[in-house]
Parts: structure tokens; sequence; C-alpha cells
């Protein structure tokens, strides 16, 4: 199952996106540093974090989120931005998101993108991706004996 982990200062986005995924069993942690949010990722798996961008943050987030890379090179990102800061959509893609809204009414394709995400590492399981790369070697008599 994938980690969603929300970045932000006071609790409206994580609320929002509970109430989005109120059907599911998708949790969602919420941690109010970067220090924090590195913390999580080092012990997620698939992970999507979702990132507050501020006029306030905007200096700080940008280098930080080419970091989360490499801290966590499955983690995925989504920005949820202040108002305003919309024309900045191609240069935080740039920066890895995924996706960005600016309207906590706006999730609807957020959500759609956390289900695919979930999915996809539900099928990712070890005994799975065992099984899929045993089907692929090009000696199948061999494969089935495993």
């Amino acid at each position: 199952m994938i980690e969603i982990i929300v970045f932000e200062q006071r609790g409206v986005w994580a609320a929002a996106l509970r109430l989005a995924l109120a059907d599911s069993l998708i949790k969602i942690g919420e941690v109010r540093s970067q220090v924090e949010c590195q913390q999580r990722l080092r012990h997620a798996g698939r992970a999507l974090v979702v990132v507050e961008l501020t006029h306030r943050n905007g200096i700080n987030v940008a280098p930080w989120l080419s970091q989360l890379t490499s801290i966590a090179p499955r983690a995925h990102i989504a920005i949820v931005a202040q108002r305003g800061l919309e024309l900045l959509e191609p240069t935080i893609r740039s920066w890895g998101a995924i996706y960005m809204t600016n309207s906590p009414r706006q999730l609807k394709p957020l959500v759609t993108v956390i289900r695919r995400l979930n999915q996809q590492a539900t099928l990712e399981t070890p005994q799975n991706l065992r099984a899929d790369i045993w089907q692929r070697l090009p000696w199948p008599g061999v494969a089935g004996k495993a």
C-alpha cells in the first residue's frame, strides 16, 4: 500500500484528502517539517509526498524537492499551492511534481492518481516481483521448477 505524507503547516490539505479518500483504507500522515518528512520517507516503501507551497516557503521548497528524489527514489511528489502560485506550475513540474492544485476542492484528479499508485504498489509485492521475473526468463522449463 502506498503511504501518503502531507507536509503542510495547518492541516487543511490533509483534511481535504482524508475526506476525498474516505471510502478507502489509504492512510494519510501529516508532517510539519522537512526533517520529519525525510525521516518518514526513509522508512516508506512507495510514497506520495503532498507538499504545501506558499509564498513564504517557496524559496526553501525547490532545492528540498530535488533532494527528495535521492532520499526516496520511489516517492512521488504532488504540490498543493497557495492561490496566486498557479503560474509556477511548469516550473513546479520540472522539480518532479506529478500534480499541482491550488484548491482543496480540486483534489479529484489527485485522488485518481493516488488510487492508481496504490494499485501499482499492491502489485509490486516481493512475491509478485519474483514470479514476474521467473516468467520472463528465457528458459521456461527451469522457471516452472522454481
